[in-house]
């Protein structure tokens, strides 16, 4: 494992830079966010958060001095079979906005939001496993899964935020602040 530790290293801190930025991102667009789109929005913005966060745990696990490989073990089965538990109701409420008329909701939601998950999460899992077993391969297996779910959800977060960005009222995605500076330089 003391091989591993930049990746870890690096994978974790690009999962605690992403998260700090998605509560920066998720102000910007407050304006598109309601109560009655409130289960909605944390479809799309609650699981990257999720997601970052649980790469974030996981590379910290690894990174407990003189930590035996059963606490690795441990904390990835336990955590991912939680995060898997509370998927069900977030995929019912993206299946209900897909059924709508004008959804644009497509193929490529459905993968990242839903099929690469649940893979990832099964992973974590059988690292876990291997970790309890020890097993070789449970260290690249859980690098692997790190990486993969950090780079789905950026991905995911990126067109989330795209979407936020088209959809909000022209003059507060950016598009006003030129007017307002010319308009403080004029007085």
């Amino acid at each position: 494992m003391d091989s591993w530790w930049n990746f870890f290293y690096l994978c974790g801190s690009a999962a605690a830079t992403l998260t700090g930025l998605m509560f920066i991102a998720v102000p910007l667009g407050s304006a598109l966010i309601r109560k009655d789109n409130l289960a909605e929005v944390n479809v799309f913005l609650s699981p990257l958060c999720f997601h970052f966060l649980h790469v974030f745990f996981l590379c910290c696990m690894t990174a407990v001095p003189r930590a035996n490989p059963w606490l690795t073990g441990v904390a990835a089965i336990v955590s991912a079979s939680l995060r898997l538990t509370t998927m069900p109701k977030d995929y019912s409420v993206l299946r209900a906005l897909a059924r709508k008329e004008d959804s644009d909701i497509d193929r490529s939601d459905w993968v990242l939001l839903v099929v690469l998950p649940i893979a990832i999460y099964v992973s974590f899992i059988a690292a876990g496993i291997g970790f309890l077993m020890g097993k070789a391969w449970a260290v690249p297996v859980l690098a692997t899964s790190c990486l993969v779910l950090l780079l789905v959800s950026a991905r995911g977060a990126w067109d989330t935020l795209v979407a936020i960005a088209v959809m909000m009222p022209s003059g507060q995605n950016g598009r006003g602040h030129e007017e307002k500076a010319k308009k403080v330089e004029r007085s």
